[in-house]
């Protein structure tokens, strides 16, 4: 069973964040704001990203990418440093910038859409298409969970062990090096997840698995850039307590069918 994580304060933070920025604490978050000029919140020598994974999956199925509902990933940039920019550039650098900042005509029309706009999405639509699918068989069904189960439970424990981390030690460098582990251990047991094929009985436990690892690593990866990108930190943990109860009753589903295989 998924252990259920202690209750996270992110939300409550971001008040304190705003008010940050808007009293001019964007100085102290960041010496200078890149203006039309992206990073990447994770580093290319840590390995592909959520994003990157997803989109090869979903590759695999090139008619799937032609079609006029194809996921397109979203884009992979530093939401803190864009936000500061539309921060600037919407109020520039004075007391009467601080006093539009303050007001509610600026929250609903510059800070609630930016926020809308930058959605992340932890639980993305995979269609089935992109699986390998075989016929509804007792032998292909004893042959899936022999192909998924190492995986599956790599996934499940990387997950749990995600949940294990004390956010008060995250500074650690070995708290950081775990979440790094963590994080390779999704993206290989994703990628090997992404060949199998799969009975059409199971093609949804398959995608809900395949998410779990995606949403799993996205988590594992705001933690680990959370001082770069707090406010991403912010939006992806705010959502935990969803994917948490969609971990929980998609292993749950997994173990079930296992059983009965």
């Amino acid at each position: 069973m998924i252990n259920h994580p202690r209750k996270y304060f992110w939300l409550g933070l971001v008040l304190v964040f705003l008010l940050g920025i808007f009293g001019g604490a964007y100085l102290v978050l960041r010496t200078t704001v890149s203006y039309g000029e992206e990073e990447a919140s994770t580093p290319l020598s840590a390995g592909k990203s959520s994003d990157e994974l997803l989109a090869e999956l979903l590759t695999l199925n090139e008619q799937e990418k032609e079609s006029q509902n194809a996921y397109v990933a979203p884009e992979d940039k530093n939401l803190t440093d864009d936000f500061l920019s539309t921060m600037v550039s919407a109020t520039g650098i004075s007391e009467a910038a601080v006093r539009k900042a303050e007001s509610s005509d600026f929250m609903v029309e510059t800070v609630l859409p930016y926020f809308k706009s930058n959605e992340i999405n932890l639980l993305p639509i995979i269609p089935t298409s992109v699986f390998k699918t075989v016929s509804d068989s007792k032998l292909n069904y004893k042959k899936y969970f022999t192909d998924t189960e190492k995986d599956a439970t790599n996934i499940y424990g990387a997950i749990n062990k995600i949940l294990d981390v004390d956010l008060e030690n995250i500074s650690e460098t070995k708290v950081i090096n775990n979440l790094t582990t963590y994080s390779e251990t999704l993206s290989i047991s994703f990628g090997k997840l992404s060949e199998v094929s799969v009975p059409k009985k199971y093609t949804e436990l398959h995608k809900n698995i395949l998410l779990s690892a995606i949403s799993a690593k996205k988590i594992a990866e705001a933690m680990i850039n959370r001082e770069e990108d707090p406010l991403k930190t912010l939006i992806v943990l705010n959502q935990f307590d969803e994917v948490v109860l969609f971990w929980t009753k998609t292993f749950g589903d997994y173990q079930k069918y296992f059983l009965l295989k």
